[in-house]
């Protein structure tokens, strides 16, 4: 209560000022511990946005992976326990036309490279394109459906139905694609 001429804060103001930066601090408070977990394992595990969208687009351009004519040497779908060679239809440019990509996936000293010759159907123009995961591949298996088994390479003609890769590292799971022209 305020009387005439008096300055300062009645006691309802002070609580209701206190109850306000109580509730800023528990939002800052909150947020930076959240902020400081998804720190901790972004370093636990290692693995980046960059990484995360290197296996995304592993997976999409396998999944579209065709064989246009069979006698064509540079057309055929080829791998072994640690490389693969293929074409695919997946675009990786956001407004060009539906592309052919020419692709190739390794390991190298650094990890497993992912290798992109983008071929514009209109006017033959490729364009490069590389990417890294820090994991290596510790081996890639090819589902056959004709015979009903995994085999360790693929140098027949035709798709395998399923393309196994096992990461040699423990934080990257394993990961399967199902080939869908197969």
């Amino acid at each position: 209560m305020r009387f005439l001429g008096e300055r300062g804060l009645t006691l309802i103001e002070l609580l209701v000022a206190l109850a306000l930066l109580s509730l800023i601090g528990l939002g800052l408070t909150s947020t930076i511990g959240t902020s400081k977990r998804v720190w901790e394992q972004s370093e636990r595990y290692g693995v980046t946005l960059e990484e995360v969208n290197t296996r995304q687009l592993l997976k999409r351009v396998l999944e579209n992976t065709f064989i246009e004519e069979m006698d064509k040497a540079d057309d055929k779908f080829s791998g072994t326990q640690n490389t693969l060679d293929f074409k695919s239809t997946h675009t990786l440019s956001r407004f060009s036309p539906l592309n052919t990509l020419k692709v190739a996936i390794y390991n190298n000293a650094d990890g497993l490279v992912l290798d992109i010759n983008e071929i514009n159907r209109a006017d033959g123009k490729v364009t490069y394109h590389s990417r890294n995961l820090r994991s290596k591949i510790a081996s890639v298996s090819y589902y056959d459906h004709s015979l009903d088994q995994w085999l360790d390479n693929w140098q027949k003609a035709g798709l395998p139905r399923l393309v196994y890769f096992q990461f040699e590292d423990p934080n990257w799971p394993d990961l399967a694609v199902h080939l869908i022209n197969s």
